[in-house]
């Protein structure tokens, strides 16, 4: 991978960049009045649950931003792996390393896009941003337009994305080359706060500062039962090594055989999606779909029909899954007519009413049809 330097002369920082599509900027639904350590457990549960990543295999940095540092609701997450060989290949001292997206400059309600040495780069205003091939990052703006609302500015920086222009010329959104123009700046929004080239540390520290004098003798009661114990903590000790061999092992496996080069975050999850993918490319290139083509069509329908969408996932044997938030039960009828407008085979697998009357909640299932068309649905 080949290093990037970003000098930013407004704050004389030293910026590497690394790919941003190897580093996820989440957002989280978490509870106004939990901050500190309770803040990052809630997190953890949510990471774990909703978005079925293993908060152990991951390293996770709160990004407040213009936020209070201890309501933040948007953090950087990326392989433990992987971050720990990028501090150790760009370990130059005084550096910060950041994903490419995060070195961009913006301003509030100002989206920049730019090519990188990894792909394409965007940054939605101070707070989001990602990284992306060139149709992925196109899918993705017209989503941000769509279901967002427009910036006041799109600065280019030196980038060709095919599209680009037109997309923007259709939600009136002028296109600007000069940050200045615009008041964008790099480095000013709080981006330094997670720099990937620090071991994130948790707040626990703040712990020592609470132990009362009283209690020491207690503690060193404890420390005198750990000692009896240390046979035993040698045992422990050796099935720990073991275990991490093993998931070593695992890791060098699973990216020799299904995953190729991509970070490890769920292995059993990883081989699963692998070994459908496998299984769907034996049947034939015709059962063969393309998601982005799919995911493009159905967000154009979802647009359509006044839908928010809540979460949208792709599976290579059972198609794109989608949950939406619509008015009423009619919406989720003319959302299926929209969807077989666009020749795309839609199964209603849920439907519910949401608590206080706010609309319904439907799981669809979408798969494209025999002569789906590549352009735009129309």
């Amino acid at each position: 991978m080949p290093k990037v330097v970003v000098s930013d002369v407004q704050s004389s920082e030293r910026v590497i960049a690394v790919p941003g599509a190897d580093v996820a900027l989440l957002e989280l639904d978490l509870p106004g009045g939990v901050s500190g350590v309770s803040r990052e457990d809630v997190a953890r549960r949510q990471l774990r649950d909703v978005m079925a990543i293993d908060p152990e295999t991951v390293e996770m940095r709160p990004f407040p931003g213009a936020q209070q540092a201890g309501q933040w609701d948007r953090l950087l997450v990326v392989d433990k792996n992987l971050a720990a060989r990028w501090r150790s290949e760009f370990s130059d001292g005084g550096a910060v390393i950041l994903p490419d997206y995060m070195t961009l400059p913006t301003a509030p309600d100002v989206w920049t896009v730019a090519r990188t040495a990894h792909g394409v780069a965007v940054r939605l205003g101070p707070q989001d941003g990602f990284g992306a091939d060139a149709e992925v990052a196109k899918v993705m703006l017209e989503r941000a337009l769509t279901t967002g609302t427009p910036p006041r500015a799109c600065l280019c920086l030196g980038l060709t994305l095919p599209g680009l222009e037109a997309l923007m010329s259709a939600h009136a959104v002028p296109i600007e080359t000069d940050p200045e123009a615009v008041g964008a700046r790099r480095m000013a929004h709080g981006e330094a706060s997670v720099d990937l080239g620090k071991v994130p540390q948790l707040a626990r520290a703040r712990m020592a500062a609470r132990v009362l004098p009283w209690r020491w003798p207690v503690i060193l009661g404890v420390v005198a039962g750990l000692m009896w114990a240390a046979s035993q903590v040698v045992v422990t000790n050796r099935i720990v090594e073991d275990t991490r061999d093993l998931q070593d092992q695992t890791i060098d496996l699973v990216q020799k055989h299904f995953v190729g080069n991509a970070p490890v975050l769920d292995a059993r999850v990883q081989v699963s999606q692998a070994l459908a993918e496998m299984r769907v490319e034996a049947a034939g290139p015709q059962e063969r779909s393309d998601p982005l083509g799919l995911f493009a069509e159905a967000a154009q329908a979802l647009a359509a029909a006044g839908a928010t969408t809540d979460l949208a996932s792709y599976n290579a044997s059972e198609g794109l899954q989608v949950i939406a938030r619509l008015e009423d039960f009619a919406a989720i009828e003319r959302l299926q007519q929209l969807f077989e407008q666009r020749q795309l085979k839609v199964e209603v697998q849920e439907t519910e009413a949401m608590s206080g009357g706010s609309g319904v909640r439907a799981v669809l299932r979408l798969n494209a049809g025999e002569e789906h068309p590549s352009g735009d649905g129309q």
